[in-house]
């Protein structure tokens, strides 16, 4: 095989071998699963100095996400996303990722910070430059919000770094997500913020004599 093809398979591979790794923690019993939809804004460092065949200025990307995921408990949980660019002008970065993904959360409460790292495989398009396919790594550190037990928004910054060119993809993306199966622990439950209620007792009315 060319070299090209070769390292392609490469990352193909070694993608694949790390999402079969992970089919035993999403399909516990006492799982919950999720499902997101976010939308982004990616910097691709150092392609901004770079010109198209028109002679303008190679603009970053805005990417559309979707993702399904399983917080495996209180702290930990897991997602596979897949990333585009929909419908850009020529003069704009289009990719397409597939990522593994994984978080650690910092606290159990209703809003929570969380940080973790990522995998993933890109098909990248360049205007009038570089067409690529190459495995990228980086992480993330984010902040995750649960409305209700069915309904969260994370807001999340990345870094990501690919494998076989110079470039980095440093994206900032807003994402709503809706849990749904299974029975896990809900982080909108876990530790609520509201002291205990007292329970109200009726005066007991002392026997006349």
């Amino acid at each position: 095989l060319p070299l090209t093809q070769g390292r392609n398979m490469f990352a193909r591979n070694t993608l694949a071998i790390a999402l079969l790794s992970t089919t035993p923690l999403m399909v516990q019993a006492d799982t919950t699963f999720y499902g997101m939809y976010g939308l982004g804004y990616t910097d691709n460092e150092p392609l901004n100095e770079s010109l198209n065949y028109k002679g303008e200025h190679i603009k970053d990307t805005i990417p559309v996400e979707l993702a399904i995921g399983a917080n495996i408990d209180s702290r930990w949980s897991i997602d596979l996303a897949a990333a585009y660019s929909p419908q850009q002008s020529d003069n704009r970065v289009d990719h397409e990722q597939y990522n593994l993904n994984g978080f650690y959360f910092l606290t159990e409460h209703q809003t929570r910070p969380y940080t973790g790292l990522t995998l993933s495989y890109e098909d990248l398009h360049v205007p009038d430059g570089i067409d690529k396919e190459t495995l990228a790594y980086g992480g993330f550190v984010g902040v995750q919000h649960d409305f209700t037990q069915k309904f969260f928004t994370r807001f999340e910054g990345r870094l990501l770094e690919t494998r076989s060119t110079n470039i980095e993809h440093a994206t900032v993306m807003f994402e709503l997500g809706y849990r749904f199966g299974g029975n896990s622990f809900i982080p909108s439950q876990s530790k609520s913020t509201m002291p205990p209620i007292a329970e109200k007792k009726e005066p007991v009315a002392k026997p006349q004599p």
